[in-house]
């Protein structure tokens, strides 16, 4: 009797077990029938970087970018998609993984000026393709050397193609939209260029040695134009001050000395009698329309920039250096910086703008100066506007701030440039000069 209980209750236990392993099963079957297989690869879909135009050794300046979707159009994630190339040049990976929204992209570096230039991307282990098309123009040297703003985008104005050499400019001013002069140096000698409103025509070359290169100009019209320039002939130093006269260039002011330095590095003309120029050790120069005259600035400081407007002048320079004139003397004003500051640039007296080193910038509201957020470290050379809501801060490395009244943001260049002048006719309409930088190592 006891045996068959324990029998029964041994029946009843192993039936309860498999019972709980039926259940178990069912549940394990249910979440089996849940699941699905990971979604298959229907299209792939050019999103940006396709059709691109740029120069010969340098990176495109958008990255090409993929979808990979199913058959419902919707992104799939962790897709491997495999780049090629044909025609030339290189690719920063030869396969990326799509994120979250199937989206996969590479940067792609164009190869030696021949036109067209092709990119292919690849669904792994699929025959899905697509083909992004590159055109690769001019190579270094010859590369660009003005940039223009129109009020939406920076592009190329001026890609001059001088066999063994480029077109290095350095200055830029005018006196409407169809008369402006660009001076720098090509060739191993001095250039210019003047725009007539259509084109900036072929370079015209003026008097000076292997070395000489011009800085910032100034003037009251493309007949009245002032320059400093620079020409070491090591171990002599020669600076001064060049004038055009809407024909050709001539030495307004020279100086000279050996193993040492009087680099003038900045002018601003308040007539066609009437101009300033400062450089190394504090110096400041007034033009009187015959000579050149010496002011007391105050300062051993290296003075980079001067502007002015009416009886105001400005001038800046190293260790964040700030004088100012209101016509009865030069004397220091706070900066708030200890950074060299290589221009200056103003709407009003009250409503000033100085830039520099490591993205610099300080504004002046006819009481004090206060720094500004630029979103750069990148070195600041010029600094221009059509009025206190439009300005730019152009530098290195292509950057360019422009300010609305209230914030400082980026705008691409448009070309591989580092930037040492700008000037425009108003905020739709500006152009910017610089040195073309050479292809990344």
């Amino acid at each position: 009797m006891t045996r068959s209980l324990y029998a029964s209750a041994g029946l009843q236990t192993i039936g309860r077990r498999f019972v709980a392993l039926g259940f178990a099963a069912s549940v394990l079957a249910g979440c089996s029938s849940e699941s699905t297989a990971p979604p298959t690869p229907s299209e792939m879909q050019i999103v940006s970087g396709d059709n691109q135009t740029w120069f010969a050794g340098y990176a495109l300046p958008d990255p090409l970018v993929v979808a990979v979707n199913d058959a419902s159009g919707k992104g799939i994630p962790d897709v491997v998609v495999q780049w090629s190339v044909t025609g030339g040049g290189t690719l920063s990976a030869a396969q990326s993984t799509t994120d979250a929204d199937g989206r996969a992209s590479v940067n792609y570096t164009l190869g030696s000026p021949s036109g067209s230039q092709t990119v292919v991307a690849t669904v792994y282990a699929t025959s899905i393709t697509k083909n992004f098309t590159a055109t690769s123009g001019l190579g270094w040297p010859n590369m660009t050397s003005i940039v223009h703003f129109d009020g939406s985008t920076w592009s190329p104005s001026l890609t001059v193609n001088i066999p063994n050499s480029f077109t290095k400019l350095t200055a830029i001013w005018g006196s409407a939209a169809n008369d402006i002069v660009a001076a720098g140096s090509a060739c191993g000698m001095p250039v210019y260029f003047h725009y007539n409103g259509t084109s900036w025509g072929t370079p015209q070359s003026c008097s000076g040695g292997a070395l000489f290169e011009f800085g910032p100009m100034s003037g009251t019209s493309t007949s009245d134009i002032f320059a400093v320039y620079q020409n070491p002939l090591p171990p002599s130093q020669n600076s001064g001050v060049m004038h055009y006269n809407g024909q050709t260039w001539g030495t307004s002011y020279s100086a000279s000395c050996s193993f040492c330095s009087l680099n003038l590095y900045g002018v601003w003309a308040r007539s066609s009698n009437d101009a300033y120029t400062v450089g190394a050790g504090g110096k400041i120069l007034r033009y009187d329309g015959a000579n050149w005259n010496p002011e007391t600035s105050g300062t051993t400081s290296n003075l980079m920039g001067v502007w002015g407007s009416g009886s105001n002048v400005f001038a800046v320079g190293t260790d964040g250096t700030v004088l100012y004139n209101d016509g009865t003397g030069w004397r220091a004003q706070s900066s708030g910086t200890t950074s060299l500051l290589w221009a200056v640039w103003g709407a009003s007296p009250t409503d000033v703008f100085a830039v520099g080193t490591s993205g610099t910038i300080i504004h002046y509201n006819g009481t004090s100066w206060t720094t500004q957020s630029s979103g750069t470290t990148e070195t600041l050379n010029a600094v221009w506007g059509s009025s206190g809501n439009a300005v730019f801060a152009v530098g290195n490395n292509g950057a360019i701030r422009f300010y609305n009244g209230t914030t400082w943001t980026a705008q691409p260049a448009g070309a591989p440039i580092a930037l040492r002048g700008v000037w425009g006719t108003s905020a739709t309409n500006v152009y910017a000069v610089g040195v073309p930088l050479p292809p990344a190592q």
